[in-house]
């Protein structure tokens, strides 16, 4: 009761024209080919297969990996993987696995067609139909054609209550941006190199970015530069009302877990990450130059080329890859004031912020005293030559002195003290000038006391005293072990940790039995 397969035809497709032809009613239909009519079709998912390839004698694995998107979802959801390909799987099962509803938000099912290929596939097969690769959720745009693919609602419960070739209709065709079609084809070539290799699956994105340049030499990845890059291409490619827009409020969060491979992420943002990942040079503005963290002359030097051209702070930016706090700080650095319009930190201001600066004041001290931020403050004592070396300087003097009073002070109040009594009540300091200002230490220090060296133990000379000793104190007093014996003589443990040591008084404590 299946139509033949046109090219590219979706396995829903079919349904929908056999159902078309067919005279019967949804659910008597629906009852010949999947042999439930309260079963359900979805547009691009693989559910019941097994049922449908056995009630019309194809096969399973061609139905699944040709005629629908399940290879496509299995390849970015390797965990679901058995699931997307098996023929035993339920609708449910599928649509819980890809998370699908929780992806297309309040968004309608629907099916999206290109009107210029209806027109092409009457014209060439009689009939129009539903292609499987306009299909991938978040491609727009025909990969043919260049034109914005048409939705069309699907109602009804089995979604089989119309015919596609009702919307055989080439009025309204738009035009669509070039990275849209670029971007279509993209999915396309990709969609195809995962059905001829079905078994692979998606790695960790660290070393193409590497690559890219998106990777800094810390190992960590430039998220501004990347999402950035990767909204303009969502902004190219999609509605503004597309639920796979990502939001301006969570732009970073939005591409994250698909960058360090967290949770289940719809197939659309993987391909849009190697789509910016891989895309040529050739048709595609080639992203921004990426320069080395540790080059901070050559990134300096390019970015004032960059600003004498008049391009904007933020351009220059996005370019060299680097804040606009960075690029206005280089601006003030070099006297390029004609990018700056300041409305609270005029001149008057910056050389009252320089003064200050260079007295010593601390930069909250600064911005509190003329009701600035202490980001403000700090950018324009960095952006000013020399003023942060001469800073470092100061505070470094401070603390000099500071630490060699607190050193000298002690050993003043305290004259018996010891060099060990100095570094456990002035530790800051001691090891401070330990480091930077030893020689000095050394000199003011206590002198050194002498070590005092201690003759090792005559044990023999022991063992003659004690055995004399506990023999008195067992005739005297009548002591029941040798632990009661070793508290009274002091506790020392001799009488356990050395008795091989001590054979005299031994000898004594076995004479008593308390060996």
């Amino acid at each position: 009761m299946l139509p033949a397969r046109l090219p590219g035809e979706s396995l829903f497709s079919r349904i929908s024209r056999g159902h078309a032809i067919s005279g019967l009613t949804e659910s008597q239909y629906l009852e010949t080919v999947l042999g439930n009519g309260r079963l359900r079709v979805h547009p691009f998912l693989s559910a019941n297969i097994g049922v449908i390839a056995s009630l019309n004698t194809e096969s399973k694995k061609g139905l699944i990996r040709h005629q629908t998107l399940s290879p496509l979802f299995a390849y970015f959801l390797p965990q679901h993987h058995d699931l997307l390909y098996s023929s035993q799987s339920s609708l449910q099962q599928v649509t819980r696995a890809c998370q699908f509803s929780a992806w297309r938000g309040n968004k309608v099912l629907s099916v999206k067609s290109c009107p210029l290929c209806l027109c092409e596939d009457i014209r060439e097969h009689g009939v129009s139909y539903w292609h499987v690769i306009h299909q991938i959720p978040g491609v727009e745009a025909c990969y043919k054609h260049g034109v914005w693919l048409c939705y069309h609602p699907l109602s009804g419960r089995s979604h089989l209550n119309e015919a596609p070739f009702l919307f055989a209709k080439s009025e309204g065709v738009t035009p669509c941006s070039q990275t849209a079609m670029n971007f279509a084809k993209f999915a396309k070539r990709r969609f195809n190199d995962i059905k001829k290799s079905p078994s692979e699956s998606t790695g960790d994105y660290l070393e193409c970015l590497e690559k890219s340049g998106f990777v800094t030499s810390a190992r960590s990845i430039r998220i501004k530069e990347l999402v950035s890059q990767l909204t303009d291409i969502c902004v190219d490619i999609l509605p503004i009302d597309s639920p796979y827009m990502p939001p301006l409020s969570r732009e970073n969060q939005y591409w994250s877990s698909v960058l360090h491979g967290k949770y289940s992420q719809p197939p659309f943002k993987h391909l849009v990450l190697e789509f910016l990942l891989n895309r040529d040079k050739g048709t595609h503005a080639s992203p921004p130059t990426i320069m080395p963290v540790t080059q901070t002359d050559n990134i300096e030097t390019h970015c004032l080329a960059l600003l004498e051209q008049g391009l904007s702070l933020s351009e220059v930016g996005r370019q060299i890859l680097k804040s606009r706090c960075y690029v206005k700080g280089v601006a003030m650095k070099f006297g390029i004031n004609h990018h700056l319009k300041p409305k609270k930190i005029t001149q008057a201001i910056q050389e009252r912020i320089k003064a200050l600066a260079y007295k010593g004041f601390h930069r909250k001290a600064i911005a509190e005293a003329l009701g600035l931020s202490t980001g403000s403050v700090e950018m324009i004592i960095s952006a000013t030559e020399g003023l942060v070396d001469w800073r470092k300087q100061c505070r470094f003097e401070s603390k000099k002195r500071r630490y060699k009073c607190q050193i000298l002070r002690f050993t003043q109040s305290h004259p018996n003290a010891i060099r060990q009594d100095i570094k456990k009540h002035c530790e800051a300091a001691f090891f401070w000038l330990y480091q930077h200002r030893r020689e000095w230490l050394n000199v003011n220090l206590p002198a050194a006391n002498k070590t005092v060296h201690v003759d090792r133990v005559d044990w023999a000379e022991r063992d003659t005293g004690l055995s004399l000793r506990v023999s008195a104190l067992l005739l005297k007093h009548e002591i029941a072990s040798r632990t009661e014996l070793d508290r009274i003589l002091g506790s020392h443990g001799w009488l356990f940790a050395k008795k091989d040591r001590l054979p005299k008084t031994m000898n004594i404590l076995k004479q008593f039995k308390l060996i």
